[in-house]
């Protein structure tokens, strides 16, 4: 996971018997649930802090990521599990921040949501947008092939 301003999408319900329920807000990274995700990366630094008694030795921490990239060691999926691509030793810094990321948009979302529904209950039914004025030059349509 490189960098969250890949999010490919933010999910606020399920489908039960082939209707939407609302659920809980959930992130998606390139198809994976971002906080499942969170949890594997978790659970690999709990291993390998647990594992690695001298993080000075180069050699036991290349020997714990070959086992489990030989699917010997952690959840023996071969995977190693990680944000970008720096292996820190404590814990890594930017878990932080997608943690805080995470937060604010779910807040974000929550106050829009319940905006959006008291508005709804105020006006029977509908939520008024304010109206469109276009501000810009208008332009003359131009074919694709004749496109610069």
């Amino acid at each position: 996971m490189t960098g969250l301003t890949e999010i490919s999408d933010v999910c606020a319900y399920t489908i039960v018997c082939g209707e939407k329920v609302q659920t809980d807000g959930k992130l998606y990274y390139q198809g994976y649930d971002v906080k499942i995700f969170l949890r594997k990366v978790q659970q690999i630094f709990d291993d390998l802090k647990a594992n690695v008694k001298d993080w000075e030795d180069e050699e036991e921490i290349q020997a714990y990521l070959l086992g489990v990239l030989n699917k010997e060691r952690f959840d023996r999926s071969g995977l190693i599990y990680g944000l970008g691509h720096a292996v820190y030793a404590v814990s890594d810094p930017r878990k932080i921040i997608l943690k805080e990321f995470a937060k604010k948009l779910s807040d974000a979302c929550i106050s829009g949501w319940s905006a959006h529904r008291l508005e709804e209950l105020v006006n029977k039914g509908r939520i008024i947008r304010p109206a469109y004025r276009f501000v810009g030059v208008h332009k003359e349509y131009q074919e694709m092939e004749e496109r610069e």
